[in-house]
């Protein structure tokens, strides 16, 4: 941003050396400034850049899609999307993400009952294939796991702004999900500063998730801050943490994924 601009523009590079080029530049969305760049997600293969754009601060996002070589968009647009990412599936034929129903009025503030949807590059929306929903628990929301390599899939469930979520897995491309983690029973194994920074509330749990390693689970993305009146010993603030969890608990978790 050159500090004239609404907003800042998005550029990209193809090496170290290479000269930047722009790739979206959000003050053209709207004259008055009021439409911004919310969300971006790059497809595995480098190939295309899912974005999404917020009109006067609404939750409500809109997806589109653009090719990146040719810094053109495609006809691919998603609407009524709302604390969705774009999640990638591994080989690039689409992205997943969540949705609500359309409202009568455009912002209003419905956020109940989403739906965990998959588009797949070059369809419209209305073809695009239901993945997950629970219309018994109306308060709930999704979002997707997929790994780099493997077939299996894994569904974080959390409900409004509590932290913790529920977790459950495909073990294919089925896409029939089975509960792993239906309960909260997991502790996590914390170093001194640690519990600390947790009892002053800097930790955040947004972006955690669980790997599987010599058979046993940690956590991963959890970012405790460093303490600030520690003076040795600081911890590191996104480490890697060991969960402790029933050991029943843990072979569930374990099976098929090693497959």
């Amino acid at each position: 941003n050159d500090g004239i601009q609404q907003q800042a523009v998005f550029m990209m590079k193809y090496c170290d050396e290479c000269k930047p080029r722009v790739l979206i530049d959000p003050n053209k969305f709207s004259v008055d400034g009021t439409i911004s760049l919310s969300d971006i997600s790059v497809s595995p293969n480098g190939e295309f850049l899912a974005y999404s754009i917020s009109d006067g601060g609404s939750d409500w996002r809109t997806w589109r899609v653009l090719n990146i070589d040719e810094a053109e968009e495609t006809e691919d647009l998603i609407e009524w999307s709302k604390f969705s990412y774009a999640v990638w599936e591994s080989d690039s034929s689409g992205f997943y993400y969540q949705k609500y129903q359309e409202p009568e009025e455009t912002l209003s503030d419905i956020n109940r009952s989403p739906q965990l949807f998959f588009h797949k590059l070059g369809d419209e929306q209305k073809k695009d294939k239901l993945v997950y929903e629970d219309k018994k628990n109306p308060d709930l929301s999704w979002s997707i796991h997929v790994p780099e390599r493997g077939s299996y899939r894994i569904l974080s469930i959390g409900e409004g702004t509590d932290e913790r979520n529920f977790i459950s897995i495909s073990f294919d491309k089925s896409l029939n999900f089975i509960p792993i983690v239906d309960k909260f029973e997991a502790g996590v194994e914390l170093k001194g500063t640690e519990v600390k920074s947790i009892r002053d509330g800097h930790v955040h749990l947004r972006d955690a998730f669980g790997i599987v390693q010599s058979g046993q689970l940690f956590m991963i993305g959890c970012d405790i801050k460093g303490y600030s009146s520690a003076s040795h010993f600081q911890h590191e603030p996104r480490r890697m943490r060991r969960l402790l969890m029933h050991r029943k608990e843990i072979d569930l978790s374990l099976i098929h994924i090693s497959e």
